[in-house]
């Protein structure tokens, strides 16, 4: 295992954890995780990293909320990074988690026709389901499977071995990993979902 820390204002450690790591093996855990906004989650997906064996790296950053923080508090962070929106589908028990590149948009039409449903039906999560159902900080929802009724898509254009980011639960830890395992572990769907934001 090899620490990364980066000093100054943007200051944040990356955590290079091996495929038989554990969180608390590395002083990460915390017995109060699951009591700050997000925790339940962040342990959740640490746990399912460790169960199916893959390696990653865990970077401990100032607290970052959105896209628009991370690039002005930690923009080491927004490199190859992935931002996660959260859906519901009306009238249903659906819960989608969408992963595209952080500078790109979500394109609710693509999603629905991924999905099968229209487009009226696709709807935003409740920030209340997201917190206390779902246990993710808003601002901290990476695309992991943390309950059963949790559909994940990711916006294809990224290779296998190529390593992305993504929201670990809380505001304050962000995965890293390669996205064929990202989308292993999470069981994603792999569509093109996203359009890109004007310059």
């Amino acid at each position: 295992m090899s620490v990364a820390k980066f000093r100054g204002p943007a200051e944040y450690r990356g955590l290079e954890l091996g495929r038989n790591a554990a969180v608390a093996d590395i002083g990460i855990h915390d017995p109060d995780c699951v009591t700050i906004p997000g925790g339940r989650a962040f342990e959740k997906i640490a746990a399912q990293l460790r169960e199916q064996g893959v390696a990653y790296t865990l970077h401990e950053h100032i607290e970052v909320g959105t896209i628009e923080q991370a690039l002005q508090s930690v923009p080491e962070l927004t490199v190859n990074l992935l931002k996660t929106v959260a859906f519901e589908v009306a009238r249903t028990d659906r819960i989608i988690f969408v992963a595209v590149a952080c500078t790109a948009k979500v394109d609710y039409k693509r999603v629905s026709a991924a999905l099968g449903c229209s487009r009226r039906a696709l709807r935003l999560l409740d920030n209340q389901r997201l917190e206390h159902e779902l246990g993710f900080a808003v601002g901290g929802v990476g695309p992991f499977r943390v309950e059963p009724a949790i559909e994940v898509i990711l916006d294809e254009g990224f290779a296998e071995d190529d390593l992305v980011k993504v929201g670990g639960g809380t505001r304050q830890h962000t995965f890293e990993l390669g996205f064929g395992a990202l989308a292993a572990i999470s069981d994603a769907h792999i569509a093109r979902v996203s359009r890109v934001s004007p310059a």
